[in-house]
């Protein structure tokens, strides 16, 4: 996998992802650190729905951003420390029928970008506006089944941000649920009621992983698909899948991204629209489900700290620079990308869904021994 823009710090040459789990400590979530905001990005001419802003990922002097509402990505170069204009050539259509893609996932691999779908149906919501009557038969209505959330595509860009022509292609991973012995049985459950929702998406090796948002199965165990493909071919049936659970703590996942020197990110929060804390994980890629015949399955995931959230006014602009509990703020962190790793402290940059752009913020965590 081709690395990504930050800079190999010393720690990373001294530590294995092994040796980066004993690092870490395991503190309970009320003894969590808050991450610490060091500041926000500028994304100038975004002109993808500004808030819905859902996933983000870079590579080198390039930035691409995601709404979970359309079917566009758009693509932005770095002018400045916290600053990025969007490139000519963007927004990028991925879907020409132009329906809802539900985008949720952004992964950058050696050769192309990767963006998921959702892969999710959704219920109506009863509204304030509506009548009780008419909110009964909103909630009674079947679940919207749309097939354009169920996608996944990689696309090359060239070093302008451009698309190569031609590289654009498409497949989905709902031939791959229905023949899953776990979650084909989600696969007709609204996303928000615990039915399959990807949310997170990274890059592993020649493969990727999809986390889920939903189904949280028996309370903590989240699933994690490892997809790679048979014969290197990005087709429907190439794909090939293997399980790995997950313990966030009864959190689904939010975001994913690999992280520098091995393992991953993991943002963790709400399954359903409970009030539950975000929080950032270390997780080193491996199966964490617990066994009689596994020994430390539970230190393979690491909670590293709270994530808090900017306060906004009804139209997602940033009130203030001061974060509060993502409950109280009306935004979701819901994209994650690693920046670098530097005096024992990880950085990373957040994108909040309901801020106007995004609110791309960057923070910073312990991470392992300085």
């Amino acid at each position: 996998m081709m690395p990504k823009s930050f800079v190999s710090f010393p720690l990373l040459l001294s530590l294995t992802t092994a040796g980066l789990l004993t690092a870490l400590s395991s503190p309970s979530s009320a003894d969590l650190p808050d991450a610490r905001k060091e500041g926000t990005l500028t994304l100038s001419d975004l002109a993808i729905d500004p808030l819905n802003v859902s996933a983000i990922a870079i590579r080198g002097t390039l930035l691409a951003i995601g709404s979970d509402a359309g079917a566009s990505i758009q693509v932005f170069t770095k002018t400045g420390t916290d600053t990025y204009q969007a490139v000519p050539s963007s927004p990028i259509l991925l879907d020409s029928k132009g329906a809802d893609d539900d985008i949720e996932g952004l992964a950058w691999g050696t050769d192309y970008l990767y963006v998921t779908g959702s892969h999710s149906l959704a219920r109506n919501e009863a509204k304030a506006g509506k009548t009780v009557a008419e909110n009964h038969a909103r909630l009674a209505e079947p679940p919207k089944d749309e097939p354009s959330r169920k996608q996944v595509f990689r696309l090359k860009l060239d070093a302008s941000g451009a698309l190569v022509a031609g590289s654009l292609e498409q497949i989905t991973l709902d031939e791959a649920f229905k023949k899953h012995p776990i979650l084909d049985r989600f696969r007709a459950i609204p996303s928000k009621e615990n039915g399959i929702d990807i949310e997170g998406l990274a890059v592993d090796g020649d493969g990727l992983l999809f986390g889920l948002r939903g189904p949280s199965l028996r309370g903590p165990v989240i699933p994690v698909l490892a997809v790679t493909f048979a014969d290197n071919r990005f087709d429907t049936d190439a794909v090939k899948t293997e399980d790995r659970f997950l313990d966030l703590g009864g959190r689904g996942i939010r975001a994913m991204t690999e992280a520098p020197g091995g393992g991953f990110l993991v943002l963790g929060g709400p399954v359903g629209s409970e009030p539950t804390p975000y929080q950032l994980y270390f997780w080193d890629g491996q199966d964490a489900l617990i066994g009689k015949d596994r020994q430390g399955a539970g230190n393979r995931v690491k909670a590293l700290c709270r994530i808090g959230c900017p306060p906004v006014d009804q139209n997602g602009k940033v009130l203030s620079d001061r974060l509060v509990s993502c409950g109280d703020s009306g935004v979701k962190p819901e994209g994650l990308e690693a920046v670098g790793i530097r005096d024992g402290e990880i950085r990373f940059i957040v994108v909040y869904d309901g801020a106007d752009g995004g609110a791309p913020t960057r923070f910073s965590c312990p991470f392992g021994n300085s």
